[in-house]
């Protein structure tokens, strides 16, 4: 189900006019003026949403999670921020990286799941 949902969005937005714009690591750690700030703010939020959301859906569909929340934890954009800035102090990421996979890479690092 949650394969044919993903197609679905890639296809209307293939099919569409859509524009999408990725924010790079060095953008979103150096940003032009405030409204670029804010806006990748917002960008990051849902960047972080959404992993969280993939990470639910490996697990209903039966497969590893990539990491592992504690139970109940919320986590705010400036936790998940504080999370990716240390990933990128230890790792160094090339500046170009999608701000996403420095922010899966600390999130695996942070909370890596215990061996079954």
């Amino acid at each position: 189900m949650i394969r044919r949902a993903m197609s679905a969005a890639i296809l209307f937005c293939v099919a569409s006019s859509a524009s999408v714009a990725t924010v790079i690591f060095k953008d979103y750690k150096n940003p032009r003026d405030e409204l670029t700030r804010n806006f990748n703010k917002l960008y990051f939020d849902g960047v972080k949403d959404g992993l969280i959301a993939f990470n639910v859906a490996l697990v209903l569909d039966g497969k590893s999670p990539l990491f592992c929340l504690p139970p109940k934890m919320g986590m705010t954009v400036e936790q998940a921020d504080d999370i990716m800035m240390r990933m990128a102090e230890t790792a160094a990421p090339d500046p170009h990286t999608p701000i996403s996979i420095v922010l899966l890479a600390g999130l695996r690092e942070t909370f890596p799941c215990a061996a079954k």
